[in-house]
Formats: structure tokens, sequence, C-alpha cells
């Protein structure tokens, strides 16, 4: 009937070309002909409708599809059968038409596509799209419309965990060639581009002799530009804690934030085993792994301290059983080496005591010294090698958890002698004035916990209740959320992917525990991760966060461990050579 002209009511003119045919049907299957024959516009009562920026061979496509729900997609003629369709509301046609465009992808045409989904708000195609560019990401960058990209639709693809690049220096060159392709009108989003390059992972020689160096005179007197290469500085060396989007690898470069447990002991009662397993949890997948072991001079050592300072694990003090006393020992995990090496050794002998991280330096608080607790507090520099005493705490304390923030040390807590029960409050040291201050918002009554920093807030954790305290440091309040599962006296915890992980402890009831609880800030919830728990029973070990290679991780199976040792404190005086190593 409309190619015969037969009862036709209208005729469309496009390109010069007519087109017979029938309101009723272009009404009833485009939006745009329905609102323009329902309504009072002049087009509605003329014969012949002109239509301007509309190809005539589409519109020709267009009208098959109105009379026969029929339409052929070609790649020659689909991005331009989109754009009409779109124009004219065929909703039916524009969303085949995306499914067409996303089995047609490739480098050559992704980028071109991306636009016109954008420009059209195809969601389904625009998401196709941006998964493709995503994955093939480095050939993507090698075509001419690359350069082209907004700095907004290019922070769109930069800023995503799901990049897939081999490293992080293929982001940075990637970044800067795009500025560099238009360096003056493009220097003033370089900052913000910049940001999503995740400089802290960066190789160190990379960073010193390219990155610096590139940011510095491309924005010499830009106190903003001096500002990003100090705060990547600052994350690189240690000084700013590692966490949030900046510091956490891309899973294509095959880094990986993984926990690791680091010795400990296998039962809390007379005559328990000392473990000298270094032990590694990943959490993506849900499997541990071995790492190398602890030093063997550590066989007969407990309650000692471990923290993660610039991707390497330090171990402080302890109790060594056979010397029955403390120790000043000092031992780095080289994570990248896999491998254990000294390090210079404590002023203080100690053990039961807490480290952490602030500002690029190692502190280590309080403790017992096999007579009494103390208040003694010391810092370690990485460039100087040596350990140095600081002003001391206002009161001694054995046992505490210390969190460090905004410049500060918060103490949480410990055994005091002369108190009955745990010390009642936080003493917080300003690294800026060197002055200690005592705060009393928050009381946990409670022992053998442990604390983190999350979202700016200090996580109080494990010990003896199922308690779980935040203090809010900024605001100086105190809280409680969520019940832990199971009681973890003496436990580790860490802070992984955006969550905390406590890890093992005596449960009390049931004795040691090899039970691993997860919360999420987000739902308030600790949730017991039932198919990955630690391999052995453990307590008074370490715990920490440290970034791992995938790909060496899967080469290994767990080991099987050393036989465990007992605790030289039940043992007599003689009984092993702490410097004797079977392996």
């Amino acid at each position: 009937m409309r190619l015969d002209s037969n009862m036709t009511d209208t005729i469309l003119l496009v390109e010069g070309q007519e087109f017979p045919c029938h309101k009723a049907v272009l009404a009833a299957s485009s939006q745009y002909f329905r609102a323009m024959f329902s309504s009072d516009l002049r087009e509605s009562h003329e014969p012949q409708i002109t239509l301007h920026n509309i190809q005539a061979d589409c519109m020709k496509q267009l009208l098959e599809f109105s009379y026969t729900g029929k339409i052929v997609f070609t790649s020659k003629n689909a991005q331009d059968l989109l754009v009409t369709a779109d124009f004219l509301q065929y909703k039916r046609v524009v969303h085949a038409c995306g499914d067409f465009l996303k089995s047609q992808l490739d480098i050559s045409n992704c980028l071109g596509i991306h636009l016109l989904a954008e420009r059209h708000t195809c969601i389904g195609l625009g998401e196709a799209v941006n998964l493709f560019i995503l994955e093939h990401f480095t050939r993507v960058i090698q075509q001419e419309e690359f350069f082209e990209l907004s700095a907004d639709d290019l922070i769109c693809y930069t800023s995503k965990d799901e990049l897939n690049v081999r490293n992080e220096e293929e982001v940075y060159k990637a970044v800067l060639q795009w500025v560099m392709h238009d360096v003056k009108a493009r220097l003033v989003d370089l900052i913000k581009v910049m940001r999503t390059v995740r400089l802290p992972l960066l190789e160190e020689r990379f960073f010193i002799d390219t990155v610096q160096q590139d940011l510095l005179r491309l924005l010499q007197k830009s106190d903003d530009c001096k500002a990003l290469v100090q705060e990547a500085v600052n994350f690189r060396r240690g000084i700013t804690a590692r966490h949030g989007a900046w510091c956490r690898p891309r899973p294509s470069t095959g880094l990986v934030e993984v926990m690791a447990v680091v010795g400990g002991s296998n039962q809390s009662n007379r005559g328990n085993r000392q473990s000298l397993e270094l032990l590694c949890f990943e959490p993506n997948e849900g499997y541990w792994t071995s790492l190398c072991d602890l030093p063997y001079s550590l066989v007969n050592v407990a309650m000692y301290s471990a923290v993660s300072y610039r991707n390497d694990i330090y171990v402080t003090g302890g109790y060594d059983g056979q010397r029955t006393g403390p120790i000043n020992q000092v031992w780095i995990y080289k994570t990248s080496e896999d491998t254990w090496t000294g390090c210079k050794s404590l002023k203080k002998a100690r053990y039961q005591h807490a480290s952490t991280m602030l500002n690029g330096q190692i502190f280590v608080v309080g403790g017992y010294n096999g007579k009494q607790s103390m208040k003694e507090v010391e810092v370690y520099s990485v460039e100087e090698n040596r350990w140095k005493l600081i002003q001391p705490m206002r009161d001694a304390v054995s046992c505490p958890s210390v969190t460090a923030y905004n410049n500060r040390l918060y103490v949480i807590g410990g055994v005091d002698e002369s108190l009955p029960g745990s010390y009642p409050a936080i003493q917080c040291y300003n690294v800026a004035t060197s002055n200690w201050s005592i705060i009393r918002t928050m009381k946990v009554e409670k022992k053998g916990y442990q604390s983190v920093l999350l979202n700016d807030l200090i996580y109080i954790v494990g010990g003896s209740s199922r308690q779980t305290f935040v203090y809010d440091p900024q605001a100086d309040k105190a809280l409680e959320v969520a019940l832990v599962n199971e009681m973890h006296l003496c436990a580790g915890a860490t802070v992984l992917n955006g969550k905390i992980y406590l890890t093992g402890g005596d449960t009390v009831v049931a004795k040691t525990s090899k039970t691993v609880e997860c919360y999420s800030p987000e739902e308030d919830r600790w949730r017991i991760l039932k198919d990955c728990p630690v391999p052995n029973p453990v307590y008074w070990h370490g715990c920490v966060t440290v970034l791992k290679n995938i790909a060496d991780l899967k080469k290994r199976c767990r080991r099987t461990p050393l036989p465990t040792h007992p605790i030289m404190l039940f043992r007599g005086v003689g009984e092993a050579d702490p410097t004797f190593d079977p392996r």
C-alpha cells in the first residue's frame, strides 16, 4: 500500500526524495511522529513534511521497519541508523542497533562508538564500549581518536580498577601523551587527570627519574603540582598511611593486597608452641599460602610486635624463652625478595609492646621489660638506620594497642600493674609538639585487643569481649558497633580492601582459634570466613597488610611447615641453641 501510495495521507521529503506513507503507521512506531501528528503543530495539517539533517537511505530503512518490523544493519550503515533512529525516537531500532554495534567493536572504532553512545544516551552500548576500552587500553591509546578524548572521558578510564595494564607506568605514559598532544590547553587538567594515576605504585627509579622531573617541568610554578608530587612522595615513603584507591593496585598489574600472619603461638596453655610460619591470605580468591619462614633465632621467641612499613614487615622485640627474658632484636621481611634480614636493634628490650608507622618512621610503644610495664617509646628512621628514644608516655603500660592518625599516636589502654583491670584511657602523642596528653572519652574495659585505622576512625577489635569500639579522633567521640561472632584474645587485626580482618586469638572457651572474621563498615556486620580459616590455630601473632605479586603466590602451594617448637618460657635454660638452624 505504501509503495503504491494507496491511501497514504502524508509525504516525507528527505534529501529531495519523496516517501508517501501513513500517519498512523509512523505514529505507532515513532514517538517523534506520534507527538507531531497528535498535536496542533503545522506539520500535522500539511500534506508534505520536510525532514532536515537526515539521510534518505536511513529514512528508507526506518520506514521499512515501520511497515514490516524488519531492518538490516551493516557495519557501514549502523552508526548513521542509530543517529537517525534516536532523532526520530525509534526506540526499538536504537536498542537493536546498539546490540549490533556491540558485536562490531574493535580497536579502530571503539572510541568513535563511545562518543556515539554518549551523545545519544545509549546506556547499554556505552557500558559495553567502556568495558572494551578498559580491556584493550594499551592498544586503544595508539589510535588518533584517543587524543581527542576530553579530560573527563580520560579520567573515566584511568580511574578504574578494571583498567587492563601491565603496570602503572603504562597509565602514566598514556596520560602524559594525552597532555602533550595539546599541552597549552590541557595543562589546566593535568593535576586532575594525573591524580587517577596511582603514583605511589610506580617503580622507584621511574618515579624519581621520570615522573618528578616531568611534572615539575610542566608546572614549574604550580603549587598544586608540587603538592601532588609531595603527596605521592609521602605515600611512597610511608609518611602517609597507604589506604584508598590511590594505593590500591589494579588487578591486571599482578599486584594484590594480601594479609600476612606472622608467627605466633599455636596453643594458649602451658607447653604452648611457637610457629615460624609467615602465612599469606589472598582475599579475592580466598586462599592461604606460605611465604619465607621466620628466622630460626625466633624459634623460642613470643609476644613480639609486627608492623608493615614501605611494604616490608618489621618484627620487633619479644620474649625469648631460652634466655628467659625480653630481647631487642629487629627483623625485616623483604616482601619483594621473600627473604628476612636483620636490622638495628631496639634501644630497650621489650615484649607485649605495640608498633605502628607514622610520618615515614616506625614507633614502638610500651611493653614489659621482665620486671615492670614500660613507658619508653622508640622511633626508627630508615634513612639513618637507627632507633632513638623520644618523650616517654605519661603512664607505663604493657599489652597496649597503638594507631597513628593525623600526626599523632593513639596508645589505647593496656595493662598497668598499679591499676585493677585495664588502663582506662588513651595516651595521645603529638609528633609536632613532642607532648603527651590523656584522652578519657573512651574507656575500653577489656584486654588483649588490637586497633586499626579505617575511614579516619580508630576501631578497637578483639580482646576479652565481643564488643567493637570506635573512636573518632577528629570529633573526639566514641561509640560501639557490631559485635564480633567469637572472642579473639591476643588476636591479629589489619585493614584489607576497605574491610577489617580479625584473625585467630584465644577464644577463652575453646582455646586457640583458627577463625577469621571480616567487618564491613558499610553493613556494620562481622562475618566468619568459614571457608578460609587460618591453616593452624594461632594467637600472639602479627597481622599486617602488604602488596604481593599474584603470580608468585599462585606458584606456591602451602609447604609442609617446620615442626613447631615449645616456647622456651616453659623449658629449661640451655636446652636449645638460639643460633642453630637445622635448615
